[in-house]
């Protein structure tokens, strides 16, 4: 992502209340960790809707996003005593450590270029969510209005069909796709 998508994720999230939005319901599509020690990214987390929801189900979580703005308002909405590690980053420009998550979360957040950086991030065993928008840019319809940030109705399956797909929702004509799919061991 550029400056300017910096630039423009910092104003739209400095108008923005941290608790306005609920989690995604595909969220209750994770199992609660199976250890303490289950280590989950929100990717493209915002104010962090799903980051409170992990903290709350019991994973450790790193919330990250490129907007700084964004982040800020997501730490004071957290508990002080809280784990969560917050990071500034581009998906694209910083590299995941490869086999390190247990679990990675992508809601509202679809960049094609980044999909394999984030799918080698997961341990073998580990869970990858993504629920974003899907079909054709239309013109009020909700979501990115470019194609390239959008998914295409089969994608996902396509995408993660050398994983175990645990659930699927991408019926043509929805505008949302979403998919839980665990890395083969």
């Amino acid at each position: 992502m550029s400056r300017t998508d910096r630039e423009r994720w910092d104003s739209r999230y400095a108008a923005a209340d941290a608790r306005a939005a609920a989690p995604a319901a595909t969220l209750q599509w994770l199992p609660p960790p199976t250890v303490r020690q289950d280590l989950a990214l929100d990717l493209a987390c915002g104010t962090g809707r799903h980051t409170r929801a992990l903290l709350e189900m019991g994973y450790r979580v790193v919330g990250a996003d490129i907007s700084r703005v964004a982040l800020q308002a997501l730490r004071m909405s957290l508990a002080p005593a809280s784990s969560a590690a917050l990071v500034q980053l581009d998906v694209e420009a910083w590299p995941l450590a490869e086999a390190s998550l247990d679990v990675v979360v992508q809601i509202d957040f679809f960049d094609r270029n980044a999909l394999a950086i984030v799918r080698r991030a997961v341990k073998p065993g580990g869970l990858f969510l993504i629920d974003t928008f899907a079909g054709p840019p239309l013109p009020g319809r909700p979501g990115p209005q470019r194609a390239a940030w959008r998914l295409a109705h089969g994608e996902l399956a396509e995408r993660f069909a050398d994983w175990e797909v645990l659930r699927i929702d991408d019926a043509v004509g929805q505008e949302r796709a979403a998919i839980l799919a665990r890395r083969r061991r």
